[in-house]
């Protein structure tokens, strides 16, 4: 019987319970995305690589961002950009702002969440979370404060493992206020920790969604339109029936169910929690390999093609991809698919799935619309909160506004503009 992993949940925090290592071979992938948006999770992005791969941490059930399942998308064999969120989380002249506490909550929980798998510290560890702040904690029925997210940071920076793993959360990172049935947007503003963003939605918006009760074990469940289960419970998709959770943070060497139940850098390979195979060691059958390799046509984890070298072709890919993390694959250069340097601000840019993920642009900047119409986008430099602004070809990050020549937080106003 299948169950579900990938639930949009919004519960007051950020993390998902796997993290990836490496991923498969294929194509971009940005894992499942659910319903639910649970105030407490959110996928970190910014991945290890794959043969095909573009796909970011991974995750499963979202508590508090509105990716569960999978996390935030990479780029070129899955080693993502710094995104949009902004890593740094400070402010000008030390001012406590929600912004700066949004960012540094969300750093602090996805990076946490990183550890306990065996994964890297990040500087922008969840951009998909952190491009909606200080949204994310701070709108209509939320409980945070700035100074009560700053400590329950440092909480996170130390946080247990086991209790993370047996999806246990700090009583810091509370839910919200909004009684079952309530307009949302995100888990933090309900009481239930749960925001239900898709299947029945408020009339005229779309993009909103209602605060709902978790199911409990044995309850009606639905992996895609909800509603979502309780903390250490799993929709189980052949009887969409709450059940108890498959464990996680299992060690080297043991049995596994899924890519993301491992832990110590491990991932679930035929059944068994595995390192990611080394450059030159054979990937086949799953076309897993470490960081900074890909899975080749050959069946042997590759090193990643650097900036002018042949882009490279996955094993069961169409076309090739692969590139180092500083590099994308230009298919329309001269001599064929060739790694080139991404592009910095100014450059003429494209999206690759619509989204703003400066798919081609240099960490740091962001491939931004013209108008409407998008038929033209420049990379732009994203310039965080406490910094100046108002050069050419740059923006104050999401969350931000630039004012007297400084960015500084500001509300994004997203709840107004789904639900309102």
């Amino acid at each position: 019987m299948g169950r579900g992993v990938g639930r949009r949940v919004v519960r007051g925090s950020v993390v998902s319970v796997a993290v990836a290592v490496a991923v498969a071979c294929g194509g971009s992938s940005t894992g499942g995305t659910g319903a639910v948006d649970r105030g407490r999770d959110a996928g970190s992005g910014g991945g290890t690589t794959s043969a095909g791969g573009a796909t970011g941490s991974s995750g499963t059930s979202g508590r508090d961002g509105s990716s569960g399942g999978g996390g935030s998308s990479g780029s070129s064999a899955g080693t993502g950009n710094a995104g949009e969120g902004g890593a740094a989380g400070g402010s000008a002249a030390g001012v406590l702002t929600e912004h700066a506490a949004c960012v540094t909550y969300l750093n602090a929980e996805c990076n946490r969440q990183s550890e306990c798998a065996g994964g890297p510290v990040l500087d922008d560890p969840c951009p998909g979370a952190t491009r909606k702040c200080p949204d994310y904690f701070f709108s209509s029925g939320t409980t945070r404060t700035v100074e009560g997210m700053l400590a329950c940071a440092e909480t996170w920076k130390t946080y247990p493992c086991e209790k993370f793993f047996a999806d246990e959360f700090p009583p810091c990172a509370s839910n919200g206020t909004l009684p079952a049935g309530s307009v949302c947007l995100f888990g933090s503003q309900c009481a239930s920790g749960i925001c239900l963003l898709r299947g029945t939605t408020p009339p005229g918006h779309p993009d909103c969604g209602y605060c709902i009760t978790a199911a409990k074990e044995g309850d009606p469940c639905n992996y895609t339109t909800g509603p979502g289960c309780d903390l250490g419970l799993e929709c189980d998709q052949g009887t969409d029936r709450c059940v108890t959770r498959i464990p996680f943070g299992l060690p080297i060497g043991t049995p596994c169910e899924r890519y993301g139940q491992c832990k110590d850098g491990a991932i679930c390979i035929a059944g068994t929690c595995q390192i990611p195979p080394p450059i030159g060691a054979d990937c086949s059958p799953e076309s897993y390999c470490a960081r900074d390799a890909y899975c080749a046509t050959d069946s042997k984890c590759t090193a990643l093609p650097s900036v002018g070298m042949p882009c490279g072709l996955g094993r069961g890919s169409v076309e090739p991809f692969a590139c180092t993390p500083d590099a994308f694959c230009d298919a329309s250069a001269a001599g064929g698919p060739t790694c080139a340097l991404r592009l910095a601000g100014g450059a003429p840019c494209t999206f690759e799935d619509g989204t703003e993920a400066g798919d081609r642009c240099a960490a740091g900047f962001a491939c931004v619309c013209e108008d409407a119409s998008c038929a033209a986008a420049t990379c732009i430099e994203n310039v965080q909160e406490g910094a100046a602004c108002g050069a050419p070809n740059t923006r104050c990050i999401p969350g931000t506004i630039c004012q007297g020549g400084v960015c500084v937080s500001a509300s994004q106003e997203l709840y107004a503009a789904a639900c309102e």
